[in-house]
């Protein structure tokens, strides 16, 4: 799970209507991506969180 707050030091003046926040998280995918494997850690968790 991503949060909007996330999402805002990504893109700085983001709106927080839907369609700009999944454009926001798909112009940064990748670095998204790459924090999210960094917090992964095996094992019996089902839910991470990126803020």
């Amino acid at each position: 799970m991503i949060d909007d707050a996330m999402l805002r030091n990504l893109q700085p003046g983001v709106g927080s209507d839907e369609r700009s926040l999944l454009g926001a998280f798909d112009e940064f995918r990748e670095k998204v991506l790459e924090i999210a494997n960094r917090q992964y850690v095996g094992g019996p968790q089902n839910r991470y969180s990126i803020s």
